[in-house]
């Protein structure tokens, strides 16, 4: 799947983007919140970096993963600024502790989730470190899956610790998994 995804062209990954954050904006759990957590898009993932630059010019609360490598877990900061962002574990955007918030995870409102593929069902396939998961099973907050198009399958491997998705939203549609 990884493969697959990192053929498309930069245009069409910001094209597709594009139509994924509006679809995202459409909706009522982003509507309603004031804080929301998202990943910052590195490689060939959905790029939200103009989302978290929207939510923050809109006075939202942003709340980004850092990856606690030697914790195997994710801690969690408020951002005030994109500036903020500096390369972090696996070269992944993170936030900058010195100029970060640190953010408690009851106060999201709504979770923006990467991962490789996505079922219908709400099951991900996420990259095998289970960083995700470990936090989503703390959170209450809707939980959207951002994906391409090509990233739903028929049906993705899980195991009892993997954590399912209310939402998907791809360039095309917004899948409601009804957990």
């Amino acid at each position: 799947m990884a493969a697959l995804r990192n053929r498309l062209t930069g245009a069409a990954i910001i094209d597709k983007s594009t139509r994924i954050t509006a679809r995202f904006e459409e909706l009522p759990e982003y509507q309603t919140a004031r804080t929301v957590h998202t990943y910052v898009a590195w490689r060939s993932e959905v790029r939200t970096q103009k989302l978290i630059r929207q939510m923050l010019a809109a006075e939202r609360q942003v709340i980004v993963p850092l990856v606690d490598v030697p914790t195997h877990s994710l801690t969690h900061y408020q951002i005030m600024r994109f500036a903020d962002l500096r390369p972090g574990a696996f070269g992944i955007p993170e936030p900058s502790v010195q100029h970060c918030i640190g953010a408690l995870v009851s106060d999201i409102d709504c979770v923006v989730v990467p991962g490789l593929a996505f079922d219908l069902t709400g099951r991900r396939l996420g990259y095998g470190g289970g960083y995700y998961d470990a936090f989503l099973r703390q959170i209450s907050a809707p939980k959207v899956g951002f994906a391409f198009q090509l990233q739903i399958v028929d049906e993705v491997p899980v195991r009892v610790e993997d954590e399912r998705m209310d939402i998907i939203v791809t360039e095309e549609e917004i899948f409601r998994c009804g957990n």
